[in-house]
């Protein structure tokens, strides 16, 4: 029941009164739109906008390793001033600078030992020379003599005929030498030979397994090669006896020849003095005959096989100079370290070959690099007028132009990384003092699209617009007319209640244009 009665009261107190007047709704205030007038000015006005660009090299290189490994070290990072030949970083060489040095101790070695045999050659030389300066002394003693028919004495004939007797008996006493030289000479050629033969047939029989890994097949190409160049050498020497023993066999005839003839002047000495003198010129230009072809023999004697290992020691040596150059990157000149796209390369990395490993740039000649992304970044031509200036308030301000189509990096066609060309870049007409703005650093662009020094201006509110229309609320007195205008240009500032466009259409400086 009290549950009852309390409904019925709870219900008549939401009921209105029969006879009440109902309340009225407030209004707001009418609100009146056409109260702000703007005057019309005459004055100049510049359409313009501020991008942001960076500053980069206008040379930039890619660097890469010429082959595939891991990285061991990183010596330089992003921003990093480098030196043209200085190292940036290295694949794993370790094993490979170890052969390396052990190629230049073997180059050293095969040079020295080559540079001794030079100097044996020059002390033949020298000793040949000396012996070409005394048998021409002698010939021209002998043609003296014959010039004054002297008598030459008994005594003197025996001394001759001791002499040359003496020089056959030494040059018979030598024969077993040369025969010795020309039977190891043939030993060695047949033995090279032989070599040379079985190496070929161990090529062939690699070349068949051809299970075979390719550096085994190299190495037994290498083993032939050089046992082909063993038995040029060997045969080379073999000629070399054989050209000895002849020497020596006309030595020993020209000798023996000048034994009789001194057996001949001493029995004649007595009866024909002018015989004896004649035989005595004519052995002694026989003597410097020798003595000249010694010398032309030592003269053009080369020892190939101490040459040979010499030119086998420098190409060993190049090829694994080549093979640590691969596995290295080296500034191409002074520049600067650029940021790259991705990640940068770390120690430990795995890199393929050709793989972009830096970028550098040459800070010689600078530009401003700008990113597409900007707003209004489409309405900069070629013939734009644009101001750069190294912080947002400077009033030091440098003229640039766009270079259109410019891409400032040389790709090689052996990477395989693509840039994307996300900015725009200008050059610098009048750059500023080298040095005040650094590789990287941050500076403004004032984009300039046009400017008038005697036009009519309006802030922008005051412009109506209607299905594309832009038209003015003139108020003349007490009248009001509509004239259509056109935008000129318009004037962005920070400050939006200082901004103006121009307005061309029917008029004048001081007319009153109702705003909204």
């Amino acid at each position: 029941m009290w549950l009852t009665l309390s409904l019925f009261f709870l219900l008549s107190a939401c009921l209105p009164l029969r006879n009440a007047a109902p309340t009225p709704t407030p209004l707001p205030p009418p609100v009146s739109y056409e109260k702000t007038l703007f005057a019309v000015e005459r004055g100049p006005i510049v359409s313009q906008f501020t991008l942001t660009g960076q500053v980069l090299p206008a040379k930039q290189d890619r660097l890469f390793f010429r082959t595939s490994g891991f990285v061991s070290r990183v010596l330089v990072q992003t921003g990093d001033q480098v030196k043209g030949g200085q190292l940036l970083a290295e694949l794993q060489v370790d094993d490979l600078l170890k052969t390396l040095e052990q190629a230049y101790i073997d180059l050293q070695t095969a040079e020295a030992e080559l540079a001794e045999d030079e100097r044996a050659r020059q002390y033949a030389v020298a000793g040949a020379e000396h012996q070409v300066a005394i048998r021409q002394i002698q010939v021209d003693l002998a043609r003296a003599a014959l010039a004054q028919d002297a008598e030459a004495s008994s005594d003197q004939a025996e001394l001759s005929l001791a002499m040359a007797e003496e020089r056959l008996a030494r040059l018979q006493a030598s024969a077993a030498d040369y025969d010795a030289a020309v039977v190891a000479a043939s030993v060695n050629l047949t033995r090279t030979q032989e070599a040379v033969t079985q190496m070929q047939i161990e090529y062939q029989k690699a070349l068949d397994r051809y299970w075979e890994p390719e550096e085994l097949r190299d190495r037994y190409a290498q083993a032939l090669q050089h046992a082909e160049w063993d038995y040029k050498i060997a045969q080379a020497n073999f000629e070399r006896a054989l050209a000895s023993k002849e020497t020596y066999q006309h030595d020993l005839r020209i000798q023996e020849l000048a034994v009789a003839q001194a057996r001949t002047v001493l029995a004649e000495s007595q009866d024909d003095d002018r015989t004896t003198l004649e035989l005595q010129l004519q052995l002694a230009e026989e003597n410097l005959a020798l003595a000249q072809l010694d010398l032309e023999q030592v003269s053009e004697e080369i020892d190939l096989y101490q040459k040979q290992a010499v030119e086998r020691a420098t190409l060993a040596v190049e090829r694994l100079e080549a093979q640590v150059a691969e596995r290295q990157v080296l500034a191409p000149y002074d520049g600067v370290i650029l940021p790259r796209i991705g990640r940068a390369i770390r120690e430990g990395d795995e890199v393929r070959a050709f793989q972009l490993a830096f970028v550098i740039g040459d800070p010689a000649e600078l530009l401003i690099g700008v990113l597409r992304s900007q707003e209004r970044i489409n309405e900069v031509k070629e013939d734009t007028e644009v101001y750069m200036s190294l912080s947002s308030d400077a009033t030091d301000r440098y003229r640039v132009h766009l270079m259109s189509g410019f891409y400032p990096l040389r790709s090689d066609a052996s990477g395989d990384e693509t840039f994307s060309q996300d900015r725009i870049y200008f050059s610098m007409l009048s750059p500023p003092e080298r040095g005040k703005i650094p590789v990287g650093s941050t500076v403004y662009l004032l984009v300039v699209l046009g400017r008038n020094d005697d036009a009519l201006l309006l802030p922008p509110v005051a412009i109506r617009s209607f299905r594309g229309r832009d038209f003015v609320i003139v108020q003349e007195e007490e009248k009001r007319r509509r004239v259509d205008v056109q935008v000129g240009l318009k004037s962005e500032l920070k400050d939006k209640h200082l901004e103006r466009v121009e307005v061309i259409g029917d008029l004048k400086e001081g007319d009153q244009v109702v705003g909204p």
